[in-house]
């Protein structure tokens, strides 16, 4: 086998194998069935060979080994597999005692399944796609060990990576907001060598082209999931907006220079929400919680409407501004806007700043 691969040949394995290899059978003991793997004459440059925690690792994301129970959809996947593979097979594989599993993420939403077929008129798979996306926001991490891998004979053929550049056209970075496995059922898609790839025939092609709706609907699917999120932290971001002003106008302590700018708050929140609330996917309590804040912010817009200075800090008012000094500070302010119209943060802490200066100051 060394020969014809260093003689240029690069045979494909599965044909390399079947000419060097041989099966023998003899009768045994029904539950001592096994199989050794023995390595002699390990190059030099293959030392990781011996690194047992790297071939842990390369046996849990290549090998036909079995979804890890830990997982909690495990059972469920793999009975999915059973059902649509004909000839699904997990092996049990040890390493110095260890069972190896295949890896997974615990922080999955419920598996998705998909039967793709060789022709929308015919019954037979293709290929069988299990796929699970992350439930927290974007890509999981570490993003190497995301992805849709595929698989023949349940054996990995390349990586996320291998999928993402074969189908997917748009937002490929969504490829990773996922993990799972397209099991390839079709015989002429043939494993490249180095099972990176796929060879380069009319049934890889056809197997990307039937695939690529893989991609389109993980893709919809992130993008609903992305609009529910978004609407979640607009939501929880404006009843936060919302407690604090009304606490702030409560104990008396906010600036009255701030008015505008509470009442343009408050105006802003019920245009992104109620835009929202109108279009985009949506939790159901998200959804409740919204509605209320709108009222909450009609009724706060409604009492700044009314009465101008309640809860606010007139210091004007407190500190007996005479007309002149009131004349000074107002066009000093007026400054203030129009230099900082485009940060709102920012004029509000000078204006803070600028009252308990003042205040600190005629107290002395």
């Amino acid at each position: 086998m060394m020969h014809e691969l260093k003689s240029g040949k690069n045979p494909p394995l599965e044909k390399l194998l079947e000419e060097h290899t041989q099966v023998e059978e003899a009768d045994e003991e029904a539950e001592a069935h096994y199989t050794f793997v023995e390595l002699h004459k390990i190059a030099s440059d293959a030392d990781v060979l011996m690194n047992i925690d790297d071939i842990r690792q390369y046996l849990s994301k290549t090998a036909p080994v079995p979804l890890d129970p830990k997982f909690e959809y495990a059972s469920q996947i793999e009975k999915r597999l059973r059902d649509n593979i004909p000839d699904y097979l997990a092996v049990p594989v040890k390493v110095n005692g260890s069972i190896i599993y295949k890896n997974f993420f615990a922080n999955s939403l419920e598996p998705d399944f998909d039967a793709v077929l060789y022709d929308d008129k015919q019954p037979e798979v293709l290929a069988f796609c299990w796929s699970c996306q992350n439930s927290e926001k974007g890509q999981f991490d570490p993003k190497e060990k995301a992805g849709v891998v595929f698989r023949a004979k349940n054996i990995a053929v390349g990586d996320g990576q291998l999928t993402r550049k074969m189908l997917w056209n748009s937002t490929p970075e969504r490829a990773f907001h996922f993990f799972g496995e397209i099991h390839v059922l079709d015989s002429d898609v043939i494993p490249s060598a180095d099972r990176t790839e796929f060879e380069d025939n009319k049934a890889r092609t056809r197997l990307a082209s039937r695939c690529a709706r893989i991609a389109s609907n993980l893709n919809r699917k992130a993008g609903k999931e992305s609009e529910v999120r978004r609407f979640d932290e607009i939501v929880e971001k404006s009843a936060d907006v919302l407690k604090t002003r009304e606490a702030e106008l409560k104990a008396g302590t906010l600036p009255l220079e701030l008015r505008e700018q509470v009442v343009f708050e408050m105006q802003k929140i019920q245009e992104d929400v109620n835009k929202r609330i109108k279009g985009a996917p949506k939790r159901e309590h998200t959804l409740k919680r919204a509605k209320r804040l709108m009222g909450k912010t009609r009724r706060l817009l409604r009492n700044l409407r009314t009465d101008e200075h309640t809860g606010f800090v007139d210091l004007q008012r407190t500190l007996h501004f005479d007309p002149k000094v009131r004349a000074l500070y107002n066009v000093i302010l007026d400054v203030l806007r129009e230099e900082f119209r485009h940060d709102a943060a920012r004029l509000e802490r000078i204006i803070r700043r600028i009252h308990e200066a003042v205040r600190t100051r005629f107290r002395a």
